[in-house]
């Protein structure tokens, strides 16, 4: 049975009992000492004992713990003043594969992550987009996942450095079964997802949860012929609009070796409800 200092701390938002062992073996018993120490120092307490075992995650999470909040609310510039405060350098370049798909770069540019966005990856494989995704953000964070554990092997191997800052997170977990904090994302991305064209009537309400409202959702798709782009594209089309997305755009580019298809959409601001114009038509624009 843990002691009386280590349960009140494990019970605190966002730690749990290795954090609070870490807290005690660097001098901090209990929560009271943890509030006049303050995040920061003990942060430093505990990277002191732990090495790179204390990532910029724990920071955060000491953070929002004391502020009694999720630490995916802590937002970009707090993160930011927190790795400053913290000493911790600025992130290293996650390995980058010489071979990138095109379809991959082609995705992340129309994804367009800004440097302090809070990214959501679903499907991230072996992490080769979740890379580039990476190179973008300064402030922000990535959180990638996927449902094999070998893609989540692998894609933390190449995001090793960016985990160890603090600026990527890998989990293993299905999207419909994710318990992300509402409103966690500002974009989300799905390169050859397919779940979304088949029925994914769970996995966009939890879209629906997690992007903050005007959130964007890019679904990209390289399907074997080009003459598939269109059925992939208004499927997807009407799986978005019957879910809330608005500002539907639907986008072709020529990408080898043929073509994709990106369909992006933002997260409505009101209650669900079906999007049609009075002639009955979706709203969304084929752009080359």
């Amino acid at each position: 049975m843990p002691a009386l200092g280590e349960a009140e701390l494990a019970a605190l938002p966002n730690l749990g009992p290795a954090s609070a062992r870490w807290l005690i073996g660097a001098g901090i018993p209990n929560v009271a000492d943890l509030r006049r120490v303050g995040a920061v120092a003990a942060f430093g307490r505990v990277a002191v004992r732990e090495g790179r075992a204390a990532t910029a995650n724990l920071l955060y999470a000491l953070h929002a713990a004391l502020q009694g909040k999720h630490w995916t609310e802590v937002t970009a510039a707090e993160k930011a003043r927190l790795r400053r405060s913290a000493g911790i350098a600025t992130p290293a370049r996650p390995h980058r594969p010489t071979n990138i798909p095109d379809r991959l770069t082609w995705a992340v540019r129309k994804l367009a992550p800004r440097s302090d966005d809070e990214v959501l990856e679903i499907g991230c494989g072996t992490g080769v987009a979740a890379a580039l995704v990476c190179e973008r953000l300064t402030g922000g964070q990535l959180t990638a996942i996927d449902r094999s554990a070998v893609a989540v092997a692998a894609a933390r191997r190449r995001l090793r450095p960016c985990i160890a800052a603090g600026r990527a997170v890998v989990r293993r977990v299905a999207l419909a079964d994710a318990d992300f904090a509402p409103a966690s994302f500002d974009r989300a991305l799905a390169v050859h997802v397919n779940l979304f064209w088949l029925r994914p009537a769970s996995e966009l309400e939890v879209l629906r949860r997690v992007l903050r409202p005007g959130g964007l959702l890019c679904l990209v798709y390289q399907p074997p012929a080009a003459s598939q782009l269109r059925q992939v594209a208004e499927v997807c089309s009407r799986f978005l609009c019957e879910h809330g997305f608005v500002r539907l755009r639907v986008a072709v580019g020529r990408v080898w070796p043929g073509a994709a298809v990106c369909i992006s959409a933002h997260r409505g601001y009101g209650p669900v409800r079906d999007h049609h114009d009075r002639g009955g038509q979706r709203r969304g624009v084929l752009h080359r």
